[in-house]
């Protein structure tokens, strides 16, 4: 985006006589191509850290266009996010919709979805295990309608996701081209108690849709 503002150059002029200019520089405005999440914003228009949206569940979708970048703040060590990534919005084939870990200084630690359940789910056949009721949310990030999503930690283990009922993350048969990468998931599912034992249930990652890709993802300590 481009304007122009007038110079103050006022050389050559003569007793009496009133300056004008006639010069012209541009000036470069920067696109609002990049959003932001951080518990720290103070949850206004997305469009800076000191405005950014405060939780996950409080993007504004509406405004999201192919080729934007969302970066969620990992602050120092890391930051915890408690609603669920629900995406509405997609990209196009060369303008993915991309959700990313900060890479900066003192936002690029880990960003961590949490579903509400710390304790982590039973091994098969546990007897001694206490289930942790409460609000626990169903999933981490849920994709459903929206295609051509990036979603990046930047590194190993950049955006990870646990303590949910189901899974960490669910795609609908509506979800695809959905690319996922740098990404942990574990200790999401159903603790099932069973003939006097508990045992996982629910996969930690439930797929549907087509052309997906997967890289550098870890996913472990899960159900079935």
């Amino acid at each position: 985006m481009q304007g122009i503002l007038p110079s103050t150059n006022q050389g050559n002029v003569l007793a009496g006589e009133t300056a004008v200019s006639d010069t012209y520089f541009p000036l470069i405005l920067k696109p609002l191509d990049t959003l932001y999440v951080s518990k720290l914003g103070n949850n206004g228009d997305g469009l800076s850290w000191e405005t950014a949206w405060n939780e996950l569940d409080q993007i504004d979708w509406s405004i999201i266009q192919p080729g934007h970048t969302i970066l969620i703040d990992g602050g120092t060590t890391e930051m915890v996010y408690t609603t669920t990534l629900e995406p509405a919005a997609s990209g196009s084939p060369g303008k993915p919709i991309t959700i990313r870990l900060a890479k900066e200084a003192g936002r690029n630690g880990k960003a961590i979805i949490f579903g509400g359940r710390s304790t982590p789910l039973p091994y098969c056949g546990q007897v001694d295990y206490i289930n942790e009721t409460g609000n626990i949310r169903a999933y981490g990030i849920a994709l459903q309608n929206v295609s051509w999503l990036v979603v990046d930690g930047t590194k190993w283990r950049g955006i990870t996701i646990y303590g949910h009922l189901q899974n960490g993350m669910r795609y609908y048969s509506t979800a695809a081209n959905i690319t996922v990468r740098n990404v942990e998931i574990y200790y999401n599912g159903n603790p099932q108690f069973k003939d006097g034992a508990w045992s996982p249930d629910s996969a930690g990652f439930r797929f549907g849709g087509p052309n997906h890709l997967f890289e550098r993802v870890i996913i472990h300590d899960y159900g079935s």
